[in-house]
């Protein structure tokens, strides 16, 4: 699309997300693939900042790169043009999680959830995070499990299954997740996670 119109705005923000989704949650090459991610999310922005799909990607592109109140400012602006415009409430409460809120986090999320009731995946990834965060080991695989099961080759996902059945004391459940993250990702070593 962008070969054809290379100013479609959403064309850019949705491949801004790619470059940023890569980064974050495949966790391949996270500083220069996130940087490119965040140049065509700004060059998005420039073109249409009437449309909520383009701050969307910049705030998505700020939380990894762990500038929160940038982050929440385009969340918000996304909110402000559609007030409609569920994951716009989803990627928020997943930043202010990660922002050190992960209440106000989980009730964004359950914002969302009436805006949007069939759960996506990055939804159930990021709630079952929250739980994680809180101790709730049980919430958390419960999220976690129905999450994998809309996208198996969550390496992500697969990471943070295997801690949530640590901290439930399931240490065979946890190596069997460890084998399959890396059956997807074989050159996978712990200090390459960035979680944040």
């Amino acid at each position: 699309a962008l070969r054809i119109d290379p100013d479609f705005a959403l064309a850019k923000a949705l491949l801004a997300t790619t470059y940023t989704n890569r980064a974050g949650v495949a966790l391949l090459d996270n500083e220069q693939v996130l940087e490119q991610g965040y140049r065509i999310a700004l060059e998005a922005v420039e073109i249409d900042p009437d449309l909520p799909q383009v701050y969307t990607s910049l705030g998505l592109v700020h939380m990894f790169r762990r500038e929160y109140a940038e982050a929440e400012a385009a969340f918000k602006r996304a909110v402000q043009i559609d007030p409609n415009y569920a994951d716009a409430y989803g990627l928020q409460g997943w930043n202010s999680h990660y922002a050190g809120d992960p209440q106000a986090g989980w009730d964004s999320f359950q914002y969302a959830l009436r805006l949007n009731p069939r759960a996506p995946f990055p939804y159930l990834n990021a709630m079952a995070e929250i739980q994680f965060s809180q101790g709730n080991y049980e919430k958390s695989l419960e999220l976690g499990l129905e999450a994998l099961e809309r996208n198996p080759e969550a390496l992500r996902q697969r990471l943070f299954l295997a801690a949530t059945y640590m901290g439930l004391d399931r240490i065979e459940d946890a190596r069997w997740e460890i084998e399959e993250a890396l059956l997807l990702q074989p050159e996978l070593r712990l200090r390459d996670i960035p979680f944040i």
